[in-house]
């Protein structure tokens, strides 16, 4: 009797055991058919919105494919996410890693750079997996931060720097501290950077360079300004939105026979013309120089004669000007309302004297006959 109820009892058990597996297998099914099917979709709709940016002959075509500027984003988790790929804070600035961490850190960018939903907000990125960065790089206080916005603005794509500024991420430079292929340009005031084990065969980081250059006069007061308005307990008189770390202006007393000042150029003028003989004298790398006064007075060709050296063809001139018209002006530091004399005659002296150091190494290279930094020679008040 016992036995027959125990025999009745695993009975039902397993009839119950063999329909639970049933829907669970059902179940398992359905969904894998609904992720499949969804997978597919998304796909097609990638496909369908990436375009191809084919520039310059065939046989060096970059190929490259932006990303969908119109796939669904949510903002907040898009911020979210992209900070914690690329924490803005000194441990990933470039010159703290080593060449295993910078393989590892350009293959996460690339592989980012790919994920439109999550970084398509404002500009967007480039699949930089086939494409060596571009660096622009100038001298502090050369206007880099505005041609970064002025590039943004002209192609929706993200500019790079090889430093994590806050504030600028903070001022929609989505791509600070990124400094892959997936980004337009990468700023830099710096050399070129090696990577590799052994020295020959290390490469560069950059495979060519747009070279901002500045008269150094305007450029030595422009990063004064940046430098000493940074600091605490100074007095500033204007800032824009309550910042003034990088379009700040600050009182004439930092100027003139200032010690700090006479320091400050005499240490800054030897950066400036070290700078110019690397990337423009005796660099290994193709370089296309842009004078800051020339993008003052025709922005649009400038801009043009930029996109064009990094095989970007896709604007004419006239979209480029309807694209720049209103933001021109955009991270431009103000015109100050009166006269400072800010240069010493013997500091004027030592300016100029690095001025014709680089014009004559350049005269000696066949470089640039026309003596394009010759005009920047100043003479003593």
């Amino acid at each position: 009797m016992v036995l027959k109820r125990g025999m009745a009892l695993l009975r039902r058990t397993r009839r119950k055991g063999i329909v639970l597996l049933a829907i669970i297998c059902i179940s398992s099914s359905t969904l894998l058919r609904i992720f499949i099917q969804g997978e597919r979709m998304y796909n097609q709709y990638y496909q369908e919105s990436s375009q191809v940016i084919r520039s310059g002959p065939a046989a060096q075509d970059l190929d490259l494919q932006l990303l969908p500027k119109t796939l669904p984003t949510n903002n907040s988790r898009t911020e979210s996410l992209y900070s914690s790929l690329y924490p803005c804070n000194s441990k990933h600035c470039l010159d703290r890693l080593s060449t295993e961490d910078f393989a590892l850190y350009n293959k996460c960018t690339n592989s980012a750079a790919k994920r439109g939903p999550v970084l398509s907000f404002g500009c967007h990125f480039i699949n930089g997996s086939r494409r060596s960065p571009v660096a622009l790089v100038s001298f502090p206080g050369s206007g880099n931060t505005w041609v970064r916005g002025l590039l943004e603005l002209a192609t929706s794509i993200c500019t790079g720097s090889i430093y994590c500024d806050r504030e600028l991420r903070a001022k929609d430079f989505t791509g600070e501290g990124l400094y892959s292929g997936s980004a337009l340009v990468v700023k830099t005031h710096r050399y070129n950077i090696y990577f590799g084990s052994r020295v020959r065969r290390q490469k560069p980081l950059f495979s060519s360079a747009v070279f901002l250059v500045r008269d150094p006069f305007d450029a030595l007061v422009s990063e004064r300004n940046r430098e000493v308005s940074k600091m605490k307990n100074v007095s500033v008189f204007y800032q824009v939105n309550g910042s003034s770390s990088h379009i700040g202006v600050v009182e004439e007393d930092s100027f003139g026979e200032n010690k700090e000042w006479d320091r400050f150029v005499n240490i800054k003028i030897n950066w400036w013309s070290k700078l110019i003989q690397y990337w423009v004298v005796n660099s290994s790398v193709p370089v296309l120089v842009v004078k800051f006064e020339d993008l003052k007075q025709d922005p649009v060709q400038e801009v043009k004669r930029i996109l064009d050296f990094i095989n970007y063809h896709q604007l004419t001139v006239e979209e480029l000007s309807l694209k720049m018209k209103d933001g021109f002006n955009k991270y431009r530091r103000p015109k100050q309302k009166k006269r400072i004399k800010h240069f010493t005659k013997k500091q004027i002296e030592t300016i100029n004297h690095h001025i014709q150091l680089v014009v004559s190494q350049l005269r000696i290279k066949n470089k640039y006959r026309n003596n394009i930094l010759s005009h920047y020679i100043r003479l003593a008040d």
